[in-house]
């Protein structure tokens, strides 16, 4: 069975809103640096398209807004992404799982600290993911 890559994004948007929110409120500054990773990283991943020809990467900041303005717990977003995980881990490669953690790395040290929930949360994707 082939993943869906605009699944894929979707569930890195609520992956990066995971760790963003898990401190509490989502700054400014990992906002931005979401965007940059999704312009350096992301769009070189995969070329993936919609129908309307958006490249699927920058579902992962659609979900991500999204998600931000519905205020849901963290915890309902990374478990979301879990359960992606466990459904479509026999298709994600090593590189696309390092670029998965490098993306949530970037994210949580945006602003130069990483919480204790950030760093929780690091720890159990790089379990998760065997990295």
């Amino acid at each position: 069975m082939e993943m869906d890559y605009n699944d894929f994004y979707v569930s890195l948007g609520r992956l990066y809103y995971a760790i963003s929110k898990s401190d509490e409120r989502i700054q400014k500054v990992e906002i931005t640096e979401l965007q940059k990773y999704i312009s350096e990283e992301l769009l070189n991943l995969d070329s993936s398209q919609d129908e309307f020809g958006t490249n699927n990467a920058y579902y992962t900041e659609f979900e991500f807004e999204s998600l931000c303005d519905s205020k849901i717990p963290y915890r309902e977003a990374y478990e979301a992404f879990v359960q992606f995980y466990e459904i479509n881990k026999k298709q994600l490669t090593k590189k696309i799982k390092q670029a998965i953690y490098k993306g949530c790395e970037q994210i949580a040290t945006a602003n130069n600290a990483i919480s204790a929930n950030e760093a929780q949360l690091l720890a159990e994707l790089k379990s998760l993911m065997s990295l």
